[in-house]
């Protein structure tokens, strides 16, 4: 059995790690680079590590911001070294331009040319030399990227045409910056009209990426970027009449026509509880069983977060089903299993959500019948667990228009089992216990007189019964006497 990532940071990071490892590493230096701290950016303003070099502190510089180089920096980076978080991207530009309004940081309208500095957990290094790319850098900005949604990555010249450990320009499109089903357009980039090949390792299974000829997504274009199959890479847009041409670009994400995710069984944790309590008293005077009940609102008892680990979808839902597991005969305490039905959709808005949360108002109850002429107690008493930031894994079973990798013909349709973890957190009730008592109702003196009058009353009867049992038995003895003996005069 493998083992289960503890949470969704974990995964996430496990889910970091695979996207950086299918992005083109840059040329190193020929020296072998050196450790720095974290968070640092090192800048060389010659070929070699001298000590000549200016360090970027991401923690001293505010992310998504654009920042110019001090003006004795302005074009002198030849070799840079840095370690960055997972997740974290540091990208130098070649000008440095203030934003326009309503334009996003990673917009790289004006900006030159540009390198992306992708953060690995690690030191990294890069030789700029061997991308045509010294002494012209001027600017950076940096910014967190949700690396699981994958990338693209677009040159500007024939992957043919370079030589081991070189490259020309090269610009990555996150997918995770940029929303699905748009057309966007590489306005005034370095890039704009200058693509050569392109290579998409890191996209997920599930997208497709179409390049344009024109900025509004007209012209001629290539469609065959897909996260699928064994094609990854167009090492000459020429041979297709298509080099040079590439001006704008539209992401999409292939959607299950249909899915069909198994329950997960949710377990609150039972070190970690608190008992609520419902009580209820009264009389039933009456001569028939009187049927009862004692009820516990409480407006917590099921309260839940779910997360789930499919950044494709635009929406998760769950739904939250409880079965009571069998008691023991007599013993009115139940426990409940709770599970959890995950849904997700894939109707993209300007946001993703793919965290819901839920807290419920519910009634809690438990029946009992109240015995004739009886008083009676009832607490009915709720234990409810904590559920702690757990990661659960389940399977989802989803149909698909197109051959997908993994998948098996379904009638016109393509199934693929897919895993999906959800983090769960929140407070559930798991355990009811009715604690019940009832007690006679206690007669009143005059009840007890009318109840001994009642007594004797009978005890007179019976025993005026008893002797006219007794008159009759004797007087019917005389009569067969005088039948035996017989009497003068009489004829039988």
């Amino acid at each position: 059995m493998s083992e289960q990532p503890l949470s969704m940071e974990q995964l996430e990071t496990k889910a970091f790690e695979e996207v950086v490892n299918l992005l083109t590493k840059l040329p190193t230096p020929d020296e072998t680079a050196y450790d720095i701290e974290k968070n640092t950016v090192r800048i060389f303003n010659d070929s070699e590590f001298s000590t000549n070099y200016h360090d970027i502190d991401i923690e001293e510089s505010l992310s998504d911001v654009r920042h110019k180089m001090y003006n004795n920096l302005h074009s002198q980076a030849n070799w840079i070294l840095w370690n960055l978080p997972l997740g974290t991207v540091m990208t130098l530009t070649e000008h440095n331009n203030t934003l326009e309004k309503g334009q996003s940081v990673f917009d790289l309208n004006n900006s030159g040319r540009c390198i992306d500095l992708v953060g690995t957990g690690k030191t990294e290094a890069v030789d700029l030399g061997k991308m045509g790319m010294e002494d012209c850098i001027k600017g950076f900005f940096w910014r967190k990227v949700d690396l699981r949604m994958g990338a693209f990555e677009l040159w500007d010249y024939k992957m043919q045409d370079t030589k081991k450990n070189e490259m020309g320009a090269r610009q990555i499109i996150f997918l995770g910056e940029w929303a699905p089903d748009t057309v966007h357009a590489l306005w005034n980039w370095n890039m704009t009209d200058r693509v050569s090949s392109a290579r998409w390792n890191s996209l997920v299974d599930r997208q497709t990426v179409t390049l344009f000829e024109h900025i509004d997504g007209g012209g001629s274009r290539y469609e065959n970027i897909k996260g699928w199959g064994k094609h990854k890479e167009e090492r000459d847009f020429h041979n297709l009449d298509f080099g040079d041409k590439v001006s704008s670009f539209r992401w999409h994400s292939i959607t299950p026509i249909k899915e069909e995710v198994k329950p997960i069984i949710i377990l609150p944790d039972h070190s970690r509880s608190t008992i609520v309590t419902g009580d209820k008293s009264g009389t039933n005077d009456g001569a028939q069983i009187l049927p009862s009940k004692v009820t516990i609102m409480q407006s917590k008892t099921r309260e839940v977060t779910v997360e789930t680990s499919d950044t494709t979808a635009g929406s998760v839902s769950a739904e939250l089903k409880t079965t009571t597991k069998a008691g023991v005969e007599g013993v009115a305490t139940m426990e409940v299993e709770w599970t959890l039905a995950v849904q997700h959709s894939w109707s993209h808005t300007a946001t993703t959500n793919t965290k819901t949360a839920k807290t419920d108002a519910i009634s809690i109850e438990e029946g009992f019948n109240v015995s004739p002429h009886c008083t009676y107690t009832a607490r009915l008493e709720v234990r409810v667990g904590k559920l702690e930031n757990k990661l659960y894994k389940t399977t989802a079973t989803r149909w698909y228009k197109q051959p997908v990798v993994g998948s098996t013909k379904d009638g016109h349709l393509y199934k693929r089992d897919e895993p999906v973890y959800v983090n769960v957190s929140g407070s559930l009730h798991f355990t009811t216990h009715l604690d019940y008592h009832e007690k006679e109702i206690p007669k009143s003196i005059v009840n007890q007189a009318i109840d001994q009058g009642q007594k004797v009353g009978n005890g007179v009867v019976d025993k005026g019964q008893e002797k006219a049992g007794e008159l009759k038995g004797k007087g019917q003895k005389m009569f067969g006497k005088l039948t035996d003996t017989g009497i003068p005069g009489m004829i039988f």
